[in-house]
């Protein structure tokens, strides 16, 4: 006879009691308020919801998170496909969300004006994505004798940019880098380009790379390696990145031609120099393949780009563990 596969919330349930171990004591079907949650650990004031579930009260996500995260609750909702996939990941973020700073304690009903009274709201998280790096951006400006530069940028973005650097082919190169990486990144850059491209090129190097440093914080539960293979036509280009702490650039790229359009192109090594240095990560470009400066600049803009969207992205299974056996990047 077949067996019938256990439902998420039931294999949920299994594992959530593992979690006594760390003195997280969750219940199952829990009335809160109004509501029932899947399952409530109330030391943590944490409520986690298996995304797909019928709800016996019949009331939408958007309407019982709302209310719950008004109340200084914590609401963590996970995938039914990740129950029934990566269940370890799972746990790991509900322990990382269950170890959070406790939100304030909800105000005193009754009396005053509700506005005054509004509870500041904790992030609404899903699976894969843990509170603690929900927010990771980053704005800085750098201003010396030869440029001026404000940049800001947000890990966790959707590739957005909006970059003005005052040279044509390193905004269209740090588009890509943005659009690739998935990194929002806007770019505001002036410089003494009467001389030539060298001082902005680099001075926006070390800007990017100073964000991508302050936005990634302690470096907890991230990948910390990326490695990405991309062709662009003829051309290809390998890169491997450590968010290491030592900074190091390997370039082995080389150019059949001295320009493309009017910026140098050794100013790409430069560039990465810079990001590289400024990140405090080590970085590895390789040409394997091309001879058509354009496409060699591209793919190694665009390797990049894919190699940091995986160094940075959160670990599901690593939870809130900095990445090294040092226990610090």
């Amino acid at each position: 006879m077949r067996r019938e596969p256990t439902p998420p919330e039931q294999k949920l349930w299994f594992v959530l009691r593992r979690c006594q171990l760390d003195g997280l004591k969750f219940r199952r079907q829990v009335p809160i308020g109004p509501f029932i949650a899947d399952f409530y650990c109330p030391p943590a004031r944490l409520v986690v919801e298996v995304d797909g579930a019928a709800h016996s009260d019949s009331t939408t996500d958007a309407t019982r998170d709302a209310w719950m995260l008004d109340q200084g609750l914590r609401v963590l909702r996970v995938w039914n496909n990740d129950v029934m996939g990566n269940l370890e990941g799972v746990l790991a973020v509900i322990r990382h969300a269950a170890r959070e700073p406790l939100p304030p304690a909800p105000p005193a009903r009754g009396g005053g004006d509700r506005s005054a009274r509004q509870m500041p709201r904790w992030p609404r998280a899903r699976f894969g994505v843990s509170p603690r790096v929900m927010d990771r951006t980053a704005s800085l400006t750098r201003t010396t004798s030869e440029t001026d530069i404000a940049l800001s940028l947000a890990l966790d973005g959707t590739g957005k940019a909006e970059i003005a650097t005052g040279i044509g082919f390193l905004d269209h190169m740090l588009t890509a880098l943005a659009r690739h990486s998935l990194i929002d990144l806007t770019v505001r850059a002036t410089g003494d380009l009467h001389i030539d491209f060298h001082h902005t090129t680099e001075d926006v190097g070390i800007v990017l790379g100073r964000a991508v440093a302050k936005a990634l914080g302690e470096k907890r539960g991230i990948r910390r390696f990326g490695q990405a293979l991309v062709p662009m036509d003829e051309a290809l280009a390998e890169v491997a990145i450590d968010i290491s702490g030592r900074p190091f650039l390997a370039w082995d790229v080389a150019f059949e031609r001295p320009k493309v359009g009017e910026m140098d192109t050794e100013l790409f090594e430069e560039f990465f120099r810079a990001f590289a240095a400024n990140a405090l990560l080590t970085l590895h470009v390789t040409r394997r393949a091309g001879h058509n400066a354009h496409h060699v600049a591209e793919a190694c803009f665009k390797a990049t780009a894919r190699a940091l969207r995986i160094a940075v992205e959160p670990d599901p299974r690593g939870g809130d563990a900095v990445p090294s056996t040092k226990g610090s990047l």
